[in-house]
């Protein structure tokens, strides 16, 4: 066998890796929209109080987080991807926001790298701050302090992780967010406090 053949059959080889790849990929890439699309829709069941179909929506995710992860546990290139990592972080957001809400605690999701993890807990800042603005029109100002607390919380523990992107990529910017958030939450509070006087 000559050189120029033993190229050929070395990049063969090669492609066909890259070809697998690239299935697996596609696949990943189909159950991270459904992963997204379960997310947003457990989100917004919550916010409606309609926790029952939430449940429902996280039974589903739980399977497709797990079809998701046997897939490419294995592939480092595509589980640790922007693919895998955002649909990941959306799925933590929506079911830590769901035991937040309905069961009045916080749990580890081991299913998920540590980063998704994080990323996912940053972003969940938000749908508090929105849960708490619901609750003050609602005139629930109990509730809504207690779940400033829980913002408060995740902001100033996760603020000690002093992390370079390539370890948290997105981290430090979600952070100043989450910093804006508390700060314009506790404005609404308290101006909801101050109204209540007179």
């Amino acid at each position: 066998m000559g050189l120029t053949m033993n190229i050929k059959n070395i990049l063969d080889f090669v492609r066909k890796n890259f070809e697998e790849k690239d299935i697996i990929r596609e696949e990943a890439i189909k159950i991270s929209r459904n992963i997204i699309r379960l997310s947003k829709e457990i989100v917004s069941y919550i916010h409606r109080d309609r926790f029952r179909d939430a449940e429902d929506r996280i039974s589903l995710i739980e399977k497709n987080v797990l079809e998701l992860n046997n897939k490419v546990k294995d592939l480092g290139e595509i589980y640790y991807s922007g693919i895998v990592r955002d649909c990941l972080m959306e799925y933590v957001e929506a079911v830590l926001f769901y035991n937040i809400i309905v069961n009045n605690n916080i749990i580890l999701l081991k299913n998920v790298p540590m980063t998704s993890y994080v990323l996912g807990l940053a972003d969940l800042t938000g749908e508090l701050r929105r849960k708490i603005l619901d609750l003050l029109d609602k005139g629930d100002l109990e509730k809504a302090e207690k779940l400033y607390r829980v913002i408060e919380e995740i902001y100033y523990n996760l603020s000690s992780f002093i992390f370079p992107e390539a370890i948290i990529p997105g981290f430090r910017k979600k952070l100043d967010v989450m910093k804006y958030s508390l700060e314009r939450t506790k404005s609404e509070i308290l101006l909801t406090k101050i109204s209540r006087r007179y």
